[in-house]
């Protein structure tokens, strides 16, 4: 296996360097300090889609709230650098508990 880089985009660490809010009814935000590995993202994906030939996600997790919905950029792009996608690669997107629960437990 090679190694992946999970590193969050400076502007991300930044954003959730600014402190979220906890047990608040339902909203509520816990970043994560890094990506999601990629693999534990795959695993999901091939869960919640049904479909185990389904092994690169289109998504790069960096949060989740306490429900366990997920906050992910939607990348079209895997190849390129998250931090040079423009709002047409990329896309954030919350992922409801319905479609994340199994994310954090593969």
């Amino acid at each position: 296996m090679q190694d992946e880089d999970r590193t969050l985009p400076a502007p991300l660490v930044a954003a959730h360097a600014e402190g979220f809010s906890a047990n608040h009814d339902s909203h509520d935000f816990e970043p994560y300090d890094e990506f999601m590995w990629s693999v534990e993202t795959s695993q999901w994906w091939q869960s919640w889609t049904g479909n185990p030939a389904a092994v690169i996600a289109p998504f790069r997790v960096f949060g989740q709230d306490s429900s366990g919905g997920l906050a992910a950029f939607w990348v079209r792009e895997p190849d390129k650098p998250i931090e040079t996608h423009t709002s047409r690669r990329a896309a954030p997107l919350v992922l409801p508990p319905s479609m994340a629960r199994h994310c954090r437990s593969c």
